[in-house]
């Protein structure tokens, strides 16, 4: 391939028409300009070569990291206990158990009603079926099993236990969930290996915390400003993270989505959020029926 070089002294050699110092001090100044420019772009196309190279070598880390955590079978299996009150559901919960279906892995899944939720108003029939695995599943033989227990706990943060005999406080929150599970599942919500990116999800995410403007027990002024905020990102985005809304965008939108629902009212909704809930909605109702 020809040097830019070359073709920049084949024009200097056809216009020299020997009248001396003048034309060679021009060429001369021409060359070392031109020398700068490749100098400049051989280090661009380096980074380049190198930037590929990591993006590689994490997509690579990603699967196998995934295929290890599959092909363990059984010594990996996780129980999952998660509580949650009817007044507060976890509607992430549903795309995330689809999600790790999706990524290759066996999940068991059942829902279960605690004896004192058992005449609330708003446990319908979709509440108590809300997330659950094919009958074909069989516990013993899946990585993970997620067992979700409906309690009488109005306006609190659902909660997840791993191990109860060793974990001595509860993993409470939404976004705390879907995080666990993130970094238990490769490839859940990835994420992490791109600062910039992960810090603008957990922006997100922190958003959704109990006492954080859009949680449970936010306050409607900060409320307000977050709600402003979102309807700006989503009309340039067709989603928080920037892709395409759906099973296999990022988990953020779902959590962010079912903070919505719980703390939100129509009136406070603006146009290019309520579009996007109508998309969340629909995959949301996709993952649980």
């Amino acid at each position: 391939m020809k040097k830019i070089s070359d073709h920049f002294n084949h024009i200097i050699a056809a216009n020299n028409d020997g009248t001396g110092e003048n034309t060679q001090n021009d060429a001369t100044s021409n060359n070392c300009e031109v020398e700068e420019l490749e100098k400049r772009w051989t280090e661009i196309t380096s980074r380049l070569q190198r930037l590929q190279s990591e993006l590689a070598a994490i997509k690579t880390g990603s699967a196998s990291e995934l295929s290890s955590f599959v092909d363990a079978g059984v010594r990996n299996f996780q129980d999952l206990v998660i509580q949650a009150s009817p007044s507060n559901p976890p509607h992430s919960l549903p795309l995330l158990k689809q999600r790790m279906e999706m990524l290759g892995m066996s999940v068991y899944a059942r829902t279960h009603v605690h004896s004192t939720v058992a005449g609330h108003k708003l446990l319908d029939d979709t509440l108590k079926s809300f997330v659950c695995s094919d009958s074909r599943v069989e516990r013993s033989k899946a990585h993970v099993a997620i067992t979700l227990i409906w309690i009488k706990d109005d306006g609190e943060e659902p909660s997840l236990m791993v191990s109860p005999s060793s974990q001595g406080v509860a993993i409470k929150g939404e976004a705390n969930i879907a995080r666990y599970l993130a970094r238990l599942v490769p490839g859940l919500l990835d994420y992490e290996s791109q600062p910039l990116k992960a810090a603008q999800i957990d922006h997100y995410l922190d958003l959704t915390e109990c006492s954080a403007p859009l949680g449970a027990r936010g306050l409607k002024r900060d409320r307000a400003a977050a709600l402003q905020l979102l309807e700006r990102t989503l009309s340039t985005n067709k989603s928080l993270e920037g892709s395409q809304v759906g099973v296999l965008g990022q988990v953020v939108d779902f959590v962010v989505y079912s903070a919505l629902v719980n703390s939100c009212t129509e009136k406070e909704i603006g146009t290019n959020i309520r579009s996007w809930m109508d998309r969340c909605r629909s995959t949301v109702k996709k993952a649980v029926n």
